[in-house]
C-alpha cells in the first residue's frame, strides 16, 4: 500500500527489470548518502553536535521527499523518511563511512523503484 504495484508484475518481469533496479538504486544511495549524510551531517556535527546534527539531517532528508508522487500516503513515507533518515545516520557516525548507510539506503529503494518501473 505504501508503494503501488503493477498487478502484471511477475517473477520473470521482476528478474528482467532487476538489471535496471540495482545499479539504479545503488547509485542512488550512494548520491543520496554523499550529499545528506557525507556533506550535511559532518559539516553541522562541528556547530550542533553529533545528535543534533543527526535530527536536522533526517529532517532536512525526509522534507526533500515533500514532493514525492510514488506514494498515495504522503505523510507515513515521510515519517519513515525521517526515521531512515535517523539510522542512516546514526550508521554513519558510529562507523565513520558513508557504506553501510549508502548499502542500506539502496536496499530500501528496491520496493520504490520496483514499484515505479512496473509501471512502465
Amino acid at each position: 500500500m505504501l508503494f503501488p504495484v503493477n498487478e502484471d508484475l511477475t517473477s520473470d518481469v521482476l528478474i528482467s527489470l532487476m538489471a535496471w533496479v540495482a545499479p539504479f538504486v545503488l547509485l542512488n544511495g550512494l548520491r543520496e548518502e554523499l550529499w545528506f549524510r557525507g556533506v550535511f551531517l559532518k559539516k553541522y556535527e562541528t556547530f550542533l553536535g553529533a545528535r543534533t546534527a543527526n535530527i536536522l539531517a533526517a529532517l532536512i532528508f525526509a522534507v526533500t521527499h515533500f514532493g514525492v508522487e510514488y506514494t498515495p500516503i504522503l505523510l507515513i513515507f515521510l515519517g519513515i523518511t525521517f526515521l531512515l533518515g535517523l539510522i542512516w545516520g546514526f550508521i554513519m557516525q558510529k562507523t565513520d563511512s558513508l557504506l553501510g548507510s549508502a548499502l542500506f539506503h539502496a536496499a530500501m529503494d528496491i520496493s520504490v523503484i520496483l514499484g515505479i518501473f512496473s509501471y512502465l
